[in-house]
């Protein structure tokens, strides 16, 4: 699997990056769903990574951490 850099992502690209949690959010627009919002950044822009209905991995994402995410 190839690495990009964040900065370096276009639409419709398939790879991996790594970056630094800066921000956890846990989102329930409605019962039954849960939106986690985890945004990462390593230096060249942010990312935003949306996981649905994984709500309980929101303790798993720690500020500072370091990440895959593809």
């Amino acid at each position: 699997r190839t690495i990009y850099r964040i900065g370096d992502l276009k639409s419709g690209m398939t790879g991996g990056v790594v970056g630094t949690v800066i921000a956890v959010q846990e989102k329930r627009p409605r019962p039954r769903l849960s939106i986690l919002e985890v945004v990462i950044a390593d230096g060249t822009g942010p990312l935003k990574i949306v996981l649905f209905n994984q709500g309980y991995k929101k303790n798993f994402y720690k500020k500072g951490q370091r990440i895959y995410a593809y």
